[in-house]
């Protein structure tokens, strides 16, 4: 017995030359040729779908590393600037390096490769724009004031230490 056609009842065929008949002939012989015919439209469309396929992960690619250059570069401009200024750090900031075990040349290697983090930055804060920047565990938050860059507080992102208030 065929397969179900949709809409008939179960088990039934459709009387010969009725709509339903022909659209389901249609569907058997269309599934009988698998493309022997010689036509070759069906390598070249898949041909084309690869073509357009590659074309989509060549501009992602590109995207992708166009927007990286373009943080790494804003990393180092924030940071050229906070070094070019003399730094002063916090009480809070000495407060937490304290308690999360973080020395100063931790801090200071921030400031030598530390990658901008955009999300726990806030530069529109007035009078000073607020940067952090991520080096391994350690993200220190700077203060860019016209005076100086001041070291805000520091955070160490792997662990939470149980530090008192400052």
């Amino acid at each position: 017995m065929p397969p179900n056609i949709p809409g008939a009842r179960k088990g039934v065929r459709p009387q010969r030359g009725s709509r339903k008949a022909n659209a389901r002939g249609r569907r058997l012989s269309s599934k009988k040729s698998n493309g022997d015919s010689g036509d070759s439209r069906g390598s070249r469309r898949g041909f084309g779908l690869l073509a357009l396929l590659a074309a989509v992960v060549a501009a992602v690619v590109a995207v992708v590393v166009r927007d990286r250059t373009e943080h790494e570069r804003d990393s180092k401009r924030i940071r050229d600037r906070l070094r070019a200024k003399p730094r002063v750090m916090s009480e809070h900031a000495a407060c937490r390096m304290e308690c999360r075990f973080i020395s100063e040349r931790d801090v200071e290697r921030t400031l030598e490769v530390g990658k901008l983090d955009t999300r726990h930055s806030t530069p529109s804060a007035r009078p000073c724009p607020k940067w952090a920047l991520n080096d391994g565990r350690v993200r220190a938050i700077w203060a860019d004031c016209s005076s100086g860059a001041k070291l805000v507080t520091v955070i160490d992102t792997e662990t939470d230490h149980p530090c008192g208030p400052c």
